[in-house]
């Protein structure tokens, strides 16, 4: 079921929508001005996100702004009661992802939503877009406790499949269900060269948060990272890159890092 994700106004109380995290959401945000009580002055999307606190997308960074923080958007003034949205928590998606000397990728990745139902949920699902196909070779879905559980595919057409978690320990209504995926990614990395290139594009099926957090190989020199990251970490073992971002369904931003392995 699609949502439209309407726009941010100035009004009483706080609406946090966290219910249906998992819905697609088709609709494109507007694009607001906000100034902060710091002066720090913003333009981009604003989302809700946990309970008192927001994130707004930029052009280059994702911020997670307390509601306390806000102090005028699109010019009109926020009270201290702070601000009132309409739209879905995203869901939120985090991966720790290690290359191997040969460009092969092991990915673990995290992914957290709430119940939005009045009833007991006993199972989760999400969607895997056509360029995503190859992770379910390898795919393993675990619960918070290390469980590993089990897993249904679905078609949906021939540009989506729908994976349902079927859930051990069933989460009760506005619970936060939390998930770990690991599969092997064959395609993001590349040799170019002397060179060697990372390269994650988004296009996910659906709106979500975004934290990607990359590991180089043993002895490996960054050359360039693009966009600037939220985290970079350099050392003689194994440097670590870190974007966030909130991507729309299907967007595509690219993130590149272009490396160098010592000779052998």
């Amino acid at each position: 079921m699609n949502r439209r994700q309407a726009a941010m106004v100035v009004a009483l109380g706080l609406f946090l929508a966290a219910g249906g995290a998992y819905l697609l959401l088709r609709a494109r945000p507007r694009v607001h001005t906000v100034q902060l009580r710091d002066g720090r002055r913003l333009e981009g999307l604003i989302i809700p996100y946990r309970q008192g606190s927001y994130l707004v997308q930029s052009a280059d960074q994702c911020l997670i702004i307390p509601q306390s923080e806000f102090s005028r958007v699109d010019d009109a003034r926020v009270e201290l009661h702070g601000l009132s949205a309409e739209g879905d928590a995203p869901i939120e998606y985090e991966t720790f992802e290690t290359i191997g000397v040969s460009g092969e990728v092991d990915i673990h990745a995290t992914m957290r939503w709430k119940n939005p139902h009045a009833r007991v949920l006993n199972r989760v699902r999400w969607g895997y877009a056509r360029h995503e196909f190859g992770y379910l070779e390898s795919l393993r879905v675990r619960d918070s406790f290390g469980r590993e559980l089990p897993i249904e595919i679905q078609d949906r057409g021939e540009d989506r499949k729908l994976v349902s978690v079927h859930l051990d320990r069933p989460a009760l209504p506005g619970e936060e269900v939390v998930t770990t995926t690991s599969y092997r990614e064959k395609s993001v990395t590349w040799r170019d060269g002397e060179e060697w290139v990372f390269r994650h594009t988004g296009d996910y099926p659906d709106n979500r948060l975004v934290t990607r957090t990359v590991q180089l190989p043993p002895g490996a020199a960054i050359l360039e990272v693009d966009p600037e990251p939220l985290y970079r970490l350099e050392t003689g073992e194994r440097p670590l890159v870190m974007w966030r971002r909130y991507f729309l369904q299907g967007e595509r931003i690219p993130w590149e890092i272009r490396y160098r392995l010592p000779s052998p």
